[in-house]
């Protein structure tokens, strides 16, 4: 029987953290999230991300689970942002152990050591803060969101505000108010910030000339907010003050979960370097080797280095038999196996409204960070998702337009607190739309047209 493939997130990931991904719903975690969906995901090469997909009966059993395991009670909810917490603690502080060790002079049996423990706290950190939360936050905007249908748009989105605001838009009000100038400033804010980019252990931080043009780009916004209480009583909904809260929880913690993410991984980066010495391949390179192979490496094997080339270029990974399969090269006889097939494109882009406005532009697509410098002012930002890295390009951006996400999506909350007209989920726009596109973008009515 072929099974149903569910279109999940496409992301610029490596071997590494799509292992991690993986084994985030494995037996590794049963510990905190006592059910097993490891061998119902599936990484695929496209674009130069990796498009993540979940086999459709084992999606819905993961959602149900998530939901029951964490939000049924308010005593459990409580209880998963005690956890994420801890665990974004635990991580933090692991990696920046790490990289205070004379790693240097570990024997490789006590760096294969230290490599296993990382592993395993990213793992139960990415469960409870990656997959966890991003699933809490989809399912109960969804279940908000027909609540407040027809609702005036300042109502909806007080009731939807992140109850605080996320590292991203602290530094665009950081930025807006340090002169450019002032280099003793503008250091200060790079060493406060320069971990955002981390995506992967092969991204690089910022560099000071990074947040230079940060700081030079950032845009005063003033933004007049309804408090939330009186939106509350303006929609009529204030039983269900419980719920919003919990709402605007999951809303910070969303974007929350990648400051732990981004800033462990930043020193981390450390120890990947150290391996990557040894093993006599770079940083960039290290990551796109299984854990196994880093393992095995450790134990006196050989780096299989002739296959971290073609990785680079795309992959296929998953788990059998709890064992990681990963497959680079031309895989498409491999996909047609699967039951992964091509979509097709539609004519007109439509998508979820996520800051109101029009803009009219050329566009630039942002598959990849190597993309953020070919974004100029007026541009229309066309990506798969938007990420903290993203910020120089968005600030220069006329709009922004995504593939993924909803109101509460990174794309969204952003371009809220910088007054930049956005529509997001819209599917498929990077792949019907081309770089110098002319487009129209009608985020008061969610829809992009194609003017030539």
């Amino acid at each position: 029987m072929v099974k149903t493939w569910v279109r999940w997130f496409a992301r610029e990931y490596s071997v590494q953290y799509c292992e991690i991904a993986i084994r985030t719903l494995g037996s590794r975690v049963k510990n905190v999230f006592p059910y097993n969906f490891e061998q119902h995901i599936i990484f695929v090469p496209e674009n130069m991300n990796e498009v993540c997909y979940m086999e459709e009966s084992a999606m819905h059993q993961f959602i149900s689970a998530c939901v029951d395991e964490f939000t049924s009670s308010k005593k459990k909810f409580d209880e998963f942002v005690e956890l994420f917490n801890k665990f974004g603690t635990r991580y933090l502080d692991y990696a920046k152990n790490l990289s205070k060790l004379d790693l240097p002079n570990l024997s490789n049996s006590e760096l294969k050591e230290r490599y296993a423990q990382y592993q395993q706290i990213a793992v139960e950190y990415s469960c409870i803060g990656a997959f966890v939360a991003f699933v809490l936050a989809g399912y109960w905007f969804k279940e908000a969101d027909k609540l407040v249908d027809g609702i005036d748009d300042k109502v909806r989105a007080a009731l939807f505000r992140p109850i605080k605001k996320n590292s991203v838009i602290t530094l665009n009000e950081k930025a807006a108010n340090t002169d450019y100038k002032n280099k003793e400033a503008v250091t200060k804010l790079w060493d406060e910030y320069k971990w955002l980019p981390c995506l992967d252990i092969h991204k690089e931080p910022w560099n000071l000339k990074d947040v230079e043009e940060i700081v030079r780009s950032a845009k005063q916004v003033e933004l007049t907010y309804l408090p939330f209480d009186k939106a509350l009583a303006s929609a009529g909904l204030e039983a269900k003050r419980d719920m919003f809260d919990m709402i605007r929880e999951l809303a910070y913690i969303r974007d929350a979960r990648d400051d732990y993410r981004r800033q462990a991984i930043f020193y981390a980066q450390e120890l990947f370097k150290e391996i990557g010495k040894r093993a006599d391949v770079t940083l960039k390179e290290v990551a796109y080797l299984t854990e196994n192979e880093i393992i095995e490496f450790l134990d006196s094997k050989i780096i299989p280095k002739s296959k971290i080339a073609e990785r680079r270029k795309g992959f296929l990974l998953y788990s059998k038999n709890s064992e990681i399969i990963c497959k680079e090269g031309n895989v498409d006889a491999d996909l047609k196996r699967i039951g992964i097939e091509t979509e097709e494109l539609p004519v007109e882009l439509k998508g979820t409204i996520g800051c109101k406005g029009q803009a009219t532009g050329p566009v630039k697509i942002v598959r990849t960070i190597h993309d953020i410098s070919k974004v100029n002012n007026g541009d229309i930002l066309v990506a798969v998702i938007t990420h903290p890295d993203y910020v120089i390009a968005m600030q220069k951006a006329a709009a922004i337009v995504t593939d993924e996400g909803g109101a509460l999506s990174h794309a969204a909350i952003v371009a809220r607190e910088m007054n930049i007209p956005c529509v997001v989920g819209t599917e498929k726009a990077t792949k019907v739309l081309k770089n110098g596109d002319l487009i129209s973008v009608d985020a008061d009515k969610g829809i992009i047209k194609k003017l030539k």
